[in-house]
This record gives C-alpha cells, structure tokens and sequence, in this order.
C-alpha cells in the first residue's frame, strides 16, 4: 500500500520534503508508508516524546510497553538523508525547504496544526477526526482556500 501523493500543482517536483508532527504508534505507521515512497524524503521528525523523534525504542519508559511491546512502535527506520528533530511543531513548520507535513496529534490538536501547517504554505495530510468543532472547521476551509494550500482528509 502506498501512501497519498500530496503536493499542489504549483510546487510539482520530483522529490516532496515531509516533516511529520507526531510519531508514535500511528505516527510511525504513517512514516513507514510515505518512506515506502521513491518521491518522499523525509526531512523532520516532531514529538514531544524524544525517544520517538530519536526513533530509539530502548529509551521508552518501560511503563509505555506492554507485556507483548506491542503498542510501541519498532523504530529504527534507515532514513536515505540526516533528519533533523523537534519537541515544538511550530519550529518544524517554519522551515521553507519542507513541502508537507504529515499530522499524527491527539485529536485535540488536528484542527490547530493543520492550520498554522495551511498558513505556512505547508501541503498538509492529516486523518480523521478532523476537528472538535465546527468553528474549527470553518476556519481549516478557510486557511485551505490560500492560493498555496492543499488539503486531503482520508
């Protein structure tokens, strides 16, 4: 399975620069299947868990693992390029040279990030649900209508 090709037409290129804010255990399940894409480089990780952004399982507080270690994820991905990290997703976004971001919050913060990712001319992906309020929403269609936004709710 392959990961959705996000990127607006206007800044169509070969390769999309990815920052990924959020990545624990679904964070990880995501990053894993845009890594499987020959298109996506990722170039950041935000967390503010560090083991997840220095993808170091060992350094997960034991009471995090259940008796199977299931519900942590493995780690220990090969990135084909350095990957820098970040404990405040505000710093990731400001960065020009990334195209999208990959959204993976507590449900609280979908609506927040998505946003501020949509102002910074940030291609967003991010999964239901999509906000907490309807206010929310009609804010997140706003930010989308920008010349420079692209959205995908899946």
């Amino acid at each position: 399975m392959r990961a959705p090709a996000i990127v607006s037409a206007q800044r169509l290129k070969n390769t999309i620069r990815m920052g990924f804010i959020g990545t624990g255990n679904r964070g990880s399940q995501l990053l894993n299947l845009f890594m499987s894409n020959s298109d996506v480089e990722v170039a950041a990780l935000c967390d503010v868990y560090k083991p997840y952004t220095v993808r170091d399982r060992s350094q997960v507080c034991p009471r995090f693992l259940d008796e199977n270690g299931t519900q942590i994820p493995k780690m220990g991905e090969v990135f084909k390029n350095s990957v820098d990290t970040y404990s405040d997703f505000r710093t990731l976004l400001e960065r020009q040279d990334i195209d999208a971001v990959c959204s993976v919050t507590p449900d609280h913060w979908h609506a927040v990030q998505a946003i501020m990712a949509l102002k910074a001319g940030k291609d967003v992906y991010v999964e239901k649900p999509l906000t907490m309020t309807i206010h929310e929403g009609r804010m997140m269609v706003e930010a989308a209508k920008k010349p420079t936004a692209s959205f995908r709710l899946v």
